[in-house]
């Protein structure tokens, strides 16, 4: 929006009047700037108006996530991980990636009987499948913790 806007108002003033309206994060200070942007030339504001602010000034953007799906920042860090793996053959890429993850769940691994070992020390842990009494309607070992043991 703030490439395009500067293509028809050029000048220094436009570009710092649209940065300002886009980028405060008050509803007032959008309206204080779009209303100075109105005096100096109603055409510019017709034409920021135009394209709806909700698409291009920051303090219309919604603070909660649009959909449901939180996978954004795993994909990243999936895409970050494999990175060096992408230019490589198919095959050869998708070895790397397991080789990856077998690594990265080993070290998980590692670090949740460490946080075990200091969880049973201070009293914490429910008792283990083993250490548990069988229910007798479907006999799975949940339910008992350790006090109750």
């Amino acid at each position: 929006m703030c490439s395009n806007f500067s293509k028809v108002y050029k000048g220094k003033e436009w570009k710092d009047l649209m940065c300002k309206a886009s980028s405060v994060y008050t509803v007032q200070e959008f309206e204080y700037y779009m209303n100075v942007i109105k005096e100096i030339d109603k055409g510019a504001y017709k034409y920021l108006m135009s394209e709806k602010p909700k698409t291009w000034a920051r303090c219309m953007y919604r603070l909660r996530s649009k959909c449901n799906r939180m996978d954004n920042n795993t994909s990243e860090a999936f895409n970050e991980a494999i990175k060096d793996a992408m230019d490589e053959p198919i095959l050869t890429m998708l070895e790397s990636i397991i080789r990856q993850e077998m690594a990265m769940a080993e070290d998980l691994e590692m670090i949740m009987a460490k946080e075990m070992i200091i969880a049973e020390e201070r009293g914490l842990v429910p008792c283990t499948s083993s250490g548990r009494e069988k229910d007798n309607n479907t006999g799975s070992g949940r339910g008992k913790r350790r006090e109750d043991c």
